[in-house]
């Protein structure tokens, strides 16, 4: 348990230990490193652990890639609200997060900021990663998968938070409030509107955010205190 304490991370995948493993293997080739004559040798893989890894709710030194693109990822469904009063946590290290059409334009390590129909609340915000797709077999006997076919797993980055978000609810008005009035020259979202709540209510997949406003709702849930 002494040991535990100190984890920066949790919840290594196999894959995510696969993609470890080969940007070590990769780095050795190109820097032309022979570890038997050369010793051990930074790859830097901390980096690394930071864009594909989930770290723990008490490791709030969390950094997105430079570059990232930040996206409202919306959950829930009209006849399937995400509501405060339910007491659902978001608190899972590693999430799979769905769409109905091919989130084509989200990039591995873009920041998913993920918000509740019904609840018009802030869940968590988190890491993406590749987007796959649903097979035949899957989208016909299951009528969930045929509807959302594609899929990300995201490395939540808001575990503090995600735990017990129904406690203290972000929602998103209020959040918008306080962005616009310190950034009244800047957008919430990527096509020059200031509401999300029309796309999240039609209950649109995910809508492209500013950086800015990105930035401010992930230091907003940043602040929160670690419960």
């Amino acid at each position: 348990m002494e040991a535990r304490t100190g984890l920066d991370f949790v919840h290594l995948t196999e894959d995510q230990v696969d993609q470890l493993c080969a940007a070590a293997q990769m780095m050795a080739k190109d820097w032309h490193w022979d570890p038997q004559a050369e010793g051990n040798k930074d790859f830097g893989l901390g980096n690394i652990l930071k864009s594909y890894c989930t770290p723990t709710a008490s490791n709030r030194q969390i950094t997105i890639r430079d570059g990232a693109a930040y996206y409202i990822k919306v959950s829930g469904v009209t006849d399937r609200p995400i509501l405060p009063k339910d007491r659902q946590p978001f608190a899972e290290p590693r999430s799979e997060l769905t769409f109905a059409k091919n989130p084509n334009n989200i990039r591995v390590g873009d920041c998913l900021l993920e918000v509740a129909v019904g609840g018009r609340c802030f869940l968590n915000y988190s890491c993406a990663s590749a987007v796959y797709e649903r097979t035949k077999q899957e989208r016909q006997s299951d009528p969930d998968m045929n509807r959302w076919p594609f899929y990300i797993y995201a490395n939540n980055l808001s575990l503090h938070y995600g735990k017990n978000w129904f406690d203290r609810p972000l929602h998103y008005a209020d959040v918008i409030a306080a962005f616009t009035r310190q950034h009244p020259n800047t957008p919430v979202t990527m096509s020059g509107n200031d509401d999300i709540a029309g796309a999240v209510q039609w209950s649109h997949s995910y809508i492209a955010v500013t950086r800015t406003f990105g930035e401010f709702v992930r230091k907003t849930i940043d602040k929160l205190p670690v419960a």
